[in-house]
């Protein structure tokens, strides 16, 4: 959550920024496989995530998925993937930062070059860009809310990037 001790001069504004916290650690895989049609995408459009009873299913490139299993473990899916999709645990390399409440576009909006207007950018549509200076996946899980991930080493100057921005949303130094 934004630190609002720390933005005295935010006043009344603060209960408008966007709520920034730590989504709680949870495995995730790579799926990459050299045939692209052993790891078919998870929908027609390739920029929606996909949920399902096994995890939730994002589409990267031909042939390669992030796969966030509902368990702890991915072994069922695994199973069922076949021997031509190989299975990265890529768990410790990512943290995935959620962003929400009613300035949670604006917020993101003002790093990135993506349209993330209610009509272009949908609930469960997700988009490898840019946030400010870092390479993120952002994905819209609900009306306000965004989760954003990123390489490990890299989370906590994201956050501090996206608390300073959140602070200029209010148009004061």
């Amino acid at each position: 959550m934004l630190d609002l001790h720390s933005h005295p001069h935010l006043g009344d504004k603060a209960s408008s920024l966007p709520s920034i916290s730590w989504v709680p650690w949870h495995p995730r895989y790579l799926l990459r496989s050299f045939d692209e049609k052993s790891v078919p995408s998870p929908s027609d459009d390739r920029h929606i995530a996909v949920r399902s009873n096994a995890g939730i299913r994002f589409a990267l490139a031909p042939g390669e998925q992030l796969f966030i299993p509902e368990g702890s473990d991915a072994t069922g899916f695994q199973e069922a993937a076949g021997p031509d999709v190989f299975f990265i645990d890529v768990s410790s390399a990512q943290l995935v930062l959620r962003v929400e409440g009613d300035r949670a576009r604006q917020l993101l909006a003002s790093g990135c070059g993506l349209d993330l207007r209610p009509a272009r950018f949908a609930v469960n549509q997700f988009a490898q860009t840019r946030l400010g200076p870092f390479a993120v996946l952002i994905h819209r899980s609900s009306d306000n809310t965004y989760e954003v991930h990123v390489e490990r080493s890299l989370g906590e100057s994201l956050r501090a990037w996206l608390d300073s921005s959140a602070s200029s949303l209010t148009g004061k130094p």
